[in-house]
């Protein structure tokens, strides 16, 4: 997540001296993604011991975010401190160069990490860091010995049974499903039957994990199928060995339907349901609207809506309300 986008509305490569004093002209308080934390400490040992590794070490082991060194330094007895507002640079080459700060980090976090990013802007002769961290994939994280933590917007030591938890954590694979349609035109110009050509793409975005195994069937909805005679609305499930990131999978699928002599809009849907060895079973909706024209049907703007996202089946049942039972019971005809 770029989590810079959220609160700069800019790319932390994009990051200048204006949007820091923007960003610090109203109170800014630190949340489960932002910390902001002033200069002055002399000791530059300190400053990464005390202040950066443990924040950032805290971020990798929570959902990530930003933290910003060289902030305001805030005066609680007086709300009205310009202070309050003033960045609080520190002095160039304090920290080392951009590598140095990195590597001093990195060296000091176990395991290393390599999900955050740093920018130095320059203010006023001096620096101000911006570090963007993402969630790590291979946490629980420590540094001198302890494991840091965001609760309540707070950096804090984590307790035991949540560094259980993390060493426990179940990790899959991300595999999700996109279609677009690529021609829509009928068969025979003085036909009936509409054929619209798509193409699907099964895309891993886990860096780290591939999948295996990977399978997917498709479903229709609605007055279209697989096949000119309009009977086949569901595919056998197709399997896939490996899907690795960087090396997505594309399909090309047909479907075709009558609509000669039509008066009113039609809806069709298109459900993708896949699964892998690792990774749930998800569901992807997309919604395709046939409009007449000449008592033709034709689909509006030649274009496929996503309608359900990439969503895990389990909760695509619950947002459906109905429970799995249910659900097999509609599509199984067993009653449990």
């Amino acid at each position: 997540m770029e989590f810079c986008n959220t609160y700069f509305r800019k790319n932390l490569d994009q990051l200048t001296e204006e949007d820091l004093i923007i960003f610090f002209n109203s109170d800014q308080k630190e949340t489960q993604h932002l910390e902001v934390k002033s200069s002055g400490e002399t000791n530059v040992e300190k400053v990464y011991n005390k202040t950066l590794r443990p924040a950032i070490c805290s971020f990798l082991n929570s959902t990530g975010g930003i933290l910003i060194y060289g902030a305001p330094r805030e005066d609680r007895k007086d709300t009205n401190n310009p202070d309050n507002y003033t960045l609080r640079p520190y002095s160039k080459g304090f920290l080392g160069d951009h590598d140095s700060i990195i590597r001093k980090i990195s060296d000091g976090i176990t395991p290393m990490p390599i999900g955050f990013r740093l920018k130095e802007v320059e203010v006023g002769g001096g620096y101000v860091a911006i570090f963007e961290i993402q969630e790590s994939k291979t946490k629980p994280h420590q540094t001198d010995n302890l494991y840091q933590i965001r609760i309540d917007g707070q950096k804090k030591i984590a307790p035991h049974y949540l560094i259980e938890a993390m060493m426990k954590q179940i990790t899959f694979p991300d595999i999700r499903a996109f279609m677009k349609v690529i021609d829509s035109q009928y068969l025979d110009l003085q036909g009936d039957l509409l054929c619209i050509k798509l193409e699907l793409y099964l895309i891993n975005f886990s860096e780290f994990l591939n999948e295996k195994n990977v399978r997917y069937r498709l479903k229709i909805d609605g007055p279209m199928a697989f096949d000119q005679i309009g009977v086949r609305k569901i595919t056998e499930y197709e399997k896939f060995e490996i899907i690795s990131f960087g090396e997505p999978v594309l399909l090309n699928v047909e479907v075709f339907g009558k609509f000669a002599f039509m008066h009113q809009e039609k809806t069709v849907a298109l459900n993708i349901i896949f699964n892998g060895e690792s990774s749930p079973s998800k569901i992807t909706v997309y919604q395709m609207k046939i409009r007449p024209n000449n008592l033709r049907g034709f689909l509006v703007d030649g274009i496929a809506t996503l309608e359900v996202d990439n969503l895990l089946f389990s909760e695509h049942q619950l947002n459906l309300g109905i429970s799995h039972r249910e659900a097999l019971k509609k599509s199984l005809g067993i009653d449990f």
